[in-house]
């Protein structure tokens, strides 16, 4: 018997989304131009191999900024780590302090091998993420602010409990032969009690905070990339081996990750299919929304002030720009000016520019760059056309040529400032 919360967790994902096949994509590198290929292969130092026609091309993580893209998918389950990989999947069953990850027994699918995690791995887990996209965005929200030593249970209505996961609903296959115990049990922080909560009330489980994890000093020496999945999982990897037709994935945080594989109408030609984008962590690069600007202004057409957001839209949702998201880039609203200082060894500013994909084909603007030298006068570096909504984003690369000051604009075009969500995507120093 299939439990309510396993048939909730996959409500919005439909069998057919997890076929695969080689799919040609662009890849955006930093010395050449920009390359279709399907994927071949990823090698043990992240370098890329892409099958173009008869050819194959590769392209060292070092020199690549991305291949492939992030399609926009609503996954209403998901399991978010520490170290900020995003994981469709289900958790099976908590087991002392480790969670079984895997596909819930009776749903038909099958894209992750079951694996255990440990439980201080894991950020959060959302079982029924809405669909409506800024209360989506308000419950993620909620679960990266919460900082408490006890884990927080989100529940329908706008509730919440504080106190220690003890148990979940058990959804292995074992357990599907049983009558199921849809019940989230909890030690309450305030008064030592064990409570338990119907499974269907419960969004979602943040656990304790463990404060910020130094991500990068973990694996300072080591190579590391973004990858994405056609199920819409993120992952923060360390390393990818194709295993007898199956991909395992080293995380940043050490966890280690199997796709099911093995099914030929699943994965063809290689599990590779499996990958829609992967992103370098490549020294040559630095995101400006990882940086901190030494202003960021928004002028208003009238009395509404917006916020200038890092690797948000400025509504606080995800970049997204035709049905892509972008892990990195500045969501502003016209007009806006946001500067940094900068220093000799950059060569180059790059970016994508459009209107996110929230204003639903409206709102017109135009992106400018401003450079300042040593004499600390701006002068203009790049004008855009006009910019509207719902078109394809514009990719731009702007030498720099010893600069120390960027400064990116956005004003207003011939619809006032009506839907004005201006989004400077993966906007980068190169060197």
């Amino acid at each position: 018997m299939v439990s309510l919360l396993a048939m909730l967790s996959f409500a919005a994902i439909a069998p057919s989304t997890l076929s695969a096949q080689a799919v040609e994509r662009t890849a955006i590198r930093i010395d050449d131009p920009p390359v279709s290929g399907s994927l071949l292969s990823i090698d043990g130092e992240l370098n890329i191999s892409l099958r173009q026609g008869d050819r194959a091309i590769v392209t060292s993580s070092r020199d690549l900024v991305r291949w492939g893209e992030r399609r926009d998918r609503l996954p209403t389950s998901l399991v978010v780590l520490n170290d900020q990989s995003e994981l469709v999947a289900d958790v099976l069953r908590l087991e002392a302090n480790q969670l079984l990850l895997g596909d819930s027994a009776g749903l038909d699918r099958s894209f992750w091998e079951q694996t255990l995690l440990e439980k201080r791995d894991v950020r959060a887990i959302f079982f029924r993420l809405p669909l409506e996209r800024s209360t989506r965005a308000q419950l993620r929200k909620q679960a990266t602010d919460h900082s408490a030593p006890s884990d927080l249970i989100l529940l329908s209505g706008g509730e919440s409990i504080a106190g220690t996961v003890i148990k979940l609903p058990n959804l292995t296959a074992e357990a599907s032969q049983t009558p199921a115990s849809d019940v989230v049990q909890v030690q309450l922080t305030a008064d030592a009690r064990q409570i338990d909560i119907p499974a269907s009330k419960v969004l979602a489980i943040v656990f304790a905070s463990r404060g910020k994890l130094p991500v990068t000093d973990v694996v300072e020496e080591q190579k590391r990339a973004w990858v994405s999945l056609i199920d819409g999982s993120l992952l923060n990897v360390r390393s990818i081996e194709n295993r007898d037709g199956k991909l395992n994935f080293t995380l940043v945080s050490g966890a280690t990750l199997s796709t099911a594989g093995s099914r030929s109408e699943q994965v063809e030609p290689t599990p590779y299919s499996l990958v829609e984008m992967i992103e370098s962590d490549s020294p040559r690069i630095s995101y400006l929304s990882d940086q901190k600007p030494i202003l960021a202004r928004h002028i208003p057409l009238l009395t509404t002030v917006w916020p200038t957001l890092f690797n948000l839209n400025a509504m606080g949702q995800p970049l997204r720009a035709q049905g892509t998201l972008y892990r990195k880039g500045i969501g502003v609203h016209s007009a806006s000016s946001v500067v940094y200082e900068i220093d000799r060894s950059w060569k180059k500013f790059e970016a994508e520019l459009a209107l996110d994909d929230s204003t639903d084909g409206r709102g017109s603007v135009i992106f400018k760059v401003l450079l300042a030298g040593e004499d600390g006068k701006f002068q203009p570096a790049f004008e855009s056309k006009i910019i509207r909504g719902g078109e394809a984003p514009t990719p731009i690369s702007i030498p720099l040529e010893n600069k120390l000051r960027i400064a990116l604009i956005v004003d207003f075009s011939d619809e006032g400032d009506t839907r004005d969500l201006a989004n400077w995507l993966s906007a980068r120093l190169v060197k």
